[in-house]
């Protein structure tokens, strides 16, 4: 005798999915952190979002869905997984997640990789990314790892210097050069291949598409005003930080990367929800590592007679909210329209 059972009878129906959901939640959740320091994968994300990580026992985020945590994690498995491949190649010289050289900004960073091929050294990062085909490099990633070769080669320099090396000098075995304090064997397998390439550090970007997994791989040499683009971005984030002033920006509430197909963003009700302050906020600032960054190194856009009044506030917490942000105002009519 065959008893029938309905699918919607069947025991323990949707509890494995529910746990997937919640575990996921769990493994990304930031628990309340206070972030300390700037990163180089910061580059071209909303500096409010930023600035609001270095305040969250001021501005709690929301908690980020189960699907998000799944996309963040997919990423890091593709990271792993071509990372490995190049890594099989014995003759890449391939050396996974390296620390990044800081300046004065102090902006922390691990390249995915890097490897000395056909006597170049060349940093790697990979993405994974939600489209079929991949015409050109993203902006935000571009800029990420503009600041990782400016680290690089920067170092690269220094430690040609710190060993007597000229620039076209070809350098074929490390370990027996003699510098200021050490020798080549007390250097790292990083500065081994930085002291071995035959020219300025370069990069590649290398994106796997989610829908196809196809690859698609572009080159990046290094640009100087790029790199100073890229600078300026961390400096004025980095004043805003120390001054306590949240930044200001220019996003249609309703556009990425407020909201987009992954759920909204986990400070969207701060920003845009019922009673949301859209004027300027001043808080008490958060010094960061290395020297402060003064107003004039900035070029923001933001006045020095703006600054001085949102200094002003500090001293007087309830007229945070007084003043309405226009940049903000006219976007929202726009989204309105």
């Amino acid at each position: 005798m065959v008893k029938r059972v309905y699918r919607d009878e069947l025991p323990g129906q949707g509890e494995f999915k529910e746990i997937i959901e919640s575990k996921s939640k769990e493994f990304n959740d930031s628990k309340g952190k206070v972030r300390t320091a700037m990163y180089a994968s910061d580059y071209g994300s909303c500096q409010r979002k930023v600035w609001y990580q270095f305040f969250s026992d001021k501005f709690p985020p929301e908690r980020i869905t189960g699907k998000l945590a799944r996309v963040f994690a997919n990423g890091d498995d593709v990271h792993f997984r071509l990372s490995a491949y190049l890594a099989d190649d014995r003759a890449l010289e391939f050396e996974r997640e390296i620390g990044v050289p800081r300046n004065h900004l102090e902006v922390h960073g691990r390249c995915d990789g890097m490897t000395l091929h056909k006597g170049q050294a060349t940093i790697v990062e990979f993405k994974s990314i939600n489209k079929k085909v991949v015409e050109a490099i993203k902006l935000e990633h571009e800029g990420q790892l503009m600041w990782y070769l400016g680290m690089w080669e920067a170092k690269r320099l220094e430690l040609r210097k710190e060993f007597g090396i000229e620039e076209n000098d070809i350098v074929v075995d490390v370990e027996f050069l003699i510098g200021h304090t050490r020798t080549g064997r007390d250097l790292s397998s990083a500065e081994k291949k930085l002291l071995r390439s035959n020219g300025p550090v370069k990069g590649e970007v290398i994106y796997e598409c989610k829908p196809t997994q196809d690859v698609f791989s572009f080159p990046v040499a290094f640009d100087e005003l790029k790199f100073k683009e890229v600078q300026e971005w961390y400096r004025q984030l980095k004043w805003y930080v120390e001054a306590g002033i949240r930044p200001r920006v220019r996003y249609l509430r309703t556009k990425f990367p407020c909201d987009w197909f992954t759920g909204k963003c986990q400070y969207y009700d701060i920003c845009h929800g019922e009673g949301a302050n859209q004027g300027d906020i001043v808080i008490l600032g958060r010094k960061l590592e290395g020297p402060a960054v003064q107003f004039e190194d900035r070029g923001d856009g933001l006045t020095a007679e703006e600054v001085e009044r949102l200094m002003k506030l500090k001293s007087n917490p309830d007229e945070i909210a007084q003043e309405m942000n226009e940049d903000v105002a006219s976007d929202e009519e726009g989204d309105n329209e």
